[in-house]
């Protein structure tokens, strides 16, 4: 990526295991995982944000999180993109996880 502020989702359809990723309301990835169908995320897991599964940091901030429980349409995402950033996830919000943030560093 680069120095610039970006809109990224990641969408996944749990009837087929498809998935695409768009940043800035464009896909830029799609694809199949297979036997992914019909994955439930046990009670009590964790959110991680910003750190992949070899512990290697992102470089950023984060301006927002929302988790929805169900596939939403391209045309939704898109329109998210191009919106008020005011959207709230059934599963998980940004206000409401900013509310719960453990730690906050001043990185400036």
């Amino acid at each position: 990526m680069d120095t610039r502020s970006h809109f990224i989702c990641a969408l996944r359809e749990d009837a087929t295991g498809r998935f695409d990723v768009m940043v800035d309301g464009n896909v830029i990835s799609s694809g199949e995982i297979p036997n992914a169908t019909s994955i439930a995320i046990p009670a009590g897991s964790r959110l991680v944000l910003g750190k992949n599964i070899d512990k290697r940091s992102m470089r950023g901030l984060i301006g927002g999180v929302n988790v929805w429980d169900t596939l939403l349409d391209k045309h939704a995402i898109v329109a998210m993109y191009h919106g008020n950033g005011r959207e709230r996830g059934r599963v998980v919000s940004w206000e409401d996880l900013k509310k719960l943030m453990l730690y906050q560093w001043d990185l400036g």
